[in-house]
């Protein structure tokens, strides 16, 4: 009688160190380890990191077997809603957590939760514990026709933008991205627009006004760049507002923080802030912060007789001219 293959099976560490050896039959082998293994051995659990040679038809052949495993750490992980309440209470591979230094969300069933902390934070940590408390709120699913906007209506065009690199202590005019070009000037030549998006607007105050928001919303439209036959420079802006404080730009807070790309800011003295950007030398975009008063828009009367410009105040539905 033949005397039965065995298999030299060698299992090493990352390191290339033997930790144990044995010796196997094929059929306690897999006939391949190109499937995600795992051998249990001495009360542990280990995953096969690289087998050589792979395949059972060679290493059957050699009758040797090399094996790279690491040891599966389990961590307990309880994982809690705001109240307190455990969702779930179970051993998980240390391996297979996540990353919990950035945005995390899962699935729970049907549900989708998003993690608002994670105790001990670091995998360092967590490996030495062994122990992982996570609280997650549920992200509530929303009907999208009951969404509200808070304003009746934006710009259709966003300036290009880039990270910050002005100076820590620069004075820069803030705005949120809904808050871009809400107070226009534009060339008395594009009133025609003008006056289709304020109907547009008026219409959204009249069908869409549900007391807390706006159920519809008026994207503007036709006047990505009103300047485009009416040529404006800085050198011209300049000459009309003598009196003006430049700032070092405008920077957009929400939703990220970035200054708006060739963006420019001046400050007259009754604070109001004239702001837009320069495309290829000239004047693409041109607008206003809030007025506080018809005093500080009166400013602004050089400016607007020169170059037959006129304000308008979007959200307001109100049009300023000379």
């Amino acid at each position: 009688m033949n005397d039965p293959v065995m298999i030299h099976v060698s299992f090493l560490d990352q390191s290339g160190e033997v930790l144990f050896e044995s010796e196997m039959s094929p059929e306690q082998l897999p006939v391949s380890f190109e499937a995600h293994t795992t051998f249990h051995i001495d009360d542990a659990d280990w995953d096969v990191i690289d087998a050589q040679p792979s395949f059972s038809s060679d290493f059957a052949a050699t009758r040797e077997l090399r094996i790279t495993v690491r040891r599966i750490v389990l961590v307990h992980v309880t994982v809690s809603d705001n109240s307190g309440t455990v969702l779930v209470s179970e051993d998980v591979p240390l391996d297979h957590l996540p990353d919990f230094t950035t945005s995390t969300t899962f699935q729970l069933g049907s549900d989708t939760w998003h993690v608002t902390n994670v105790q001990p934070p670091l995998r360092a940590e967590v490996a030495q514990t062994r122990q992982l408390q996570v609280t997650v709120a549920k992200i509530q699913k929303i009907d999208p026709s009951k969404l509200r906007y808070s304003l009746a209506t934006i710009s259709n065009d966003f300036p290009t933008v880039h990270s910050e690199s002005i100076q820590e202590y620069a004075e820069v005019l803030e705005l949120a991205e809904d808050d871009w070009r809400q107070i226009d000037i534009l060339p008395r030549t594009v009133l025609p627009e003008v006056d289709s998006n304020l109907t547009a607007i008026a219409a959204i105050h009249r069908n869409n006004d549900t007391g807390y928001g706006f159920s519809d919303i008026h994207v503007r439209q036709g006047l990505d760049h009103p300047f485009h036959d009416n040529p404006l420079t800085m050198a011209d802006l300049m000459a009309c507002l003598p009196e003006a404080q430049q700032l070092a730009g405008v920077r957009i807070t929400y939703p990220a923080t970035a200054m708006v790309d060739q963006g420019f800011a001046i400050r007259l003295p009754s604070q109001l802030i004239v702001y837009g950007n320069v495309v290829d030398g000239l004047i693409d975009h041109l607008a206003i912060n809030d007025p506080n008063s018809q005093t500080a828009l009166a400013e602004l009367d050089s400016l607007l007789s020169h170059y037959e410009l006129i304000v308008v105040d979007w959200l307001r539905m109100a049009v300023y001219h000379r």
